[in-house]
């Protein structure tokens, strides 16, 4: 305990001494906070999905096909990167949103529910995804076969 309070006065004997000369110290400069970058339509296909964004999707798919394994791992980064390659983030945003809001119920549904352009990059996602599976399959119940057959199998 007598070590404890040793140290506490120490370190306020370190506060005081700095603090001593602070009338003299200019005040510290701000730190510029973070800023968001949004990417508008114009940015070249592929660019614009954030990491966020992407682990996102990624942990979604794994979820959804049985868990977090490499093989989907392997996979779900495939479909994404398949799909980015093909379609801008803010058309991929958009389409995403329009997606889950969609079965929201009343009037705040309907405007999802109801809209033309929604319903448009709704199924340009749909469509990328369709191709994304089939170009990059997620493997399910794969045996691996460890021993030669015999000739009674």
């Amino acid at each position: 305990m007598k070590s404890l309070k040793a140290g506490v006065w120490a370190w306020l004997v370190v506060l005081a001494a700095c603090d001593s000369g602070s009338e003299t110290q200019e005040p510290p400069t701000p730190v510029a906070s973070p800023t968001v970058v949004v990417r508008h339509d114009d940015s070249p296909l592929g660019e614009g999905y954030s990491t966020l964004e992407r682990v996102g999707h990624v942990l979604n798919c794994m979820k959804s096909h049985g868990g977090q394994t490499v093989e989907n791992l392997y996979s779900c980064s495939c479909r994404l990167d398949h799909i980015a390659a093909n379609m801008r983030f803010s058309d991929f945003d958009h389409a995403s949103i329009y997606r889950r809001y969609r079965r929201m119920p009343g009037e705040k549904g309907g405007l999802f529910r109801e809209s033309a352009e929604g319903d448009a990059l709704l199924a340009v996602l749909i469509r990328h995804e369709e191709a994304a599976a089939e170009a990059c399959p997620i493997a399910q119940n794969i045996r691996v076969q460890t021993t030669a057959p015999t000739a009674d199998e």
